[in-house]
């Protein structure tokens, strides 16, 4: 009635209605899209004395875990040459010998794995043999998952009355036009 108090027909009522809807969900699909992005990910740092032979061996056993997509190996000297390149060649870093940065392994997973599998992974990967710490920062991915989840809610929620408001509509035209 608001709508045609202000001169619109119910068709047009129904066009509106239906482009709301669409932008909808178009904003909620996108959102949905930019979660699906960002995968979950663990710094593993080996120990100094490892050799390439043991960062190899447990590089293969990171692979091996479950919901684990990918696993990269920076070496200690790839990350010597990008710290020098972030300082900008300010601090002294080409004269450090011997290189005193740990070989890191980057383990990728699956993005539909939960926050609480990731520490459970960090809790286990901290066990390994060659293993001098672990990197996990779990807050920022138990954010986004529950920023997805409530995200589906609502649209779950706005779906069902957009869908409800245009039967509605479709019966008031149906109705107006049998009159």
């Amino acid at each position: 009635r608001a709508y045609t108090s202000q001169g619109l027909t119910a068709a047009e009522v129904g066009v509106l209605v239906a482009l709301c809807s669409f932008t909808f969900a178009l904003g909620t699909i996108l959102l949905g899209g930019i979660t699906l992005l960002i995968a979950p990910e663990i710094s593993v740092f080996a120990a100094l004395a490892a050799t390439n032979q043991d960062v190899s061996a447990l590089k293969a056993r990171l692979e091996a875990a479950p919901n684990v997509e990918r696993v990269q190996w920076v070496t200690r000297d790839q990350s010597l040459a990008e710290l020098t390149r972030r300082t900008g060649g300010i601090a002294p870093v080409p004269q450090i010998k011997p290189n005193p940065l740990p070989d890191t392994l980057v383990v990728t997973f699956d993005r539909r794995a939960s926050p609480d599998e990731l520490d459970r992974a960090a809790a286990d990967f901290r066990k390994l043999l060659g293993v001098d710490a672990v990197h996990l920062d779990s807050g920022w991915y138990r954010k986004v998952v529950g920023l997805g989840q409530i995200a589906m809610r609502i649209a779950v929620f706005v779906g069902g009355v957009t869908l409800v408001l245009l039967a509605l509509i479709v019966i008031g035209v149906v109705r107006l036009v049998a009159a």
